[in-house]
């Protein structure tokens, strides 16, 4: 449970800097980013799924770790 319990952490920690690093990005006004050197197109919609997704993993992996170390501490 440990072992999940740092890989969702990591997850969360991942998608949080994604998340944070797409809403620096100049978007227009259809919330559009396009990247000339990588051909990719960029939604400003994905700050918020981002976002979310750092945090449901991080909210998992606390109550995991939170789990994993109160049953530890039990004699």
């Amino acid at each position: 449970m440990r072992v999940i319990a740092t890989l969702l952490v990591w997850l969360a920690l991942a998608f949080g800097i994604l998340a944070f690093d797409r809403s620096r990005l100049p978007y227009n006004a259809q919330g559009r980013f396009f990247d000339p050197t990588e051909g990719i197109v960029y939604h400003e919609g994905g700050v918020m799924a981002y976002g979310a997704l750092s945090m449901i993993f991080g909210l998992s992996g606390m109550v995991l770790a939170a789990l994993y170390f109160r049953g530890r501490s039990e004699p």
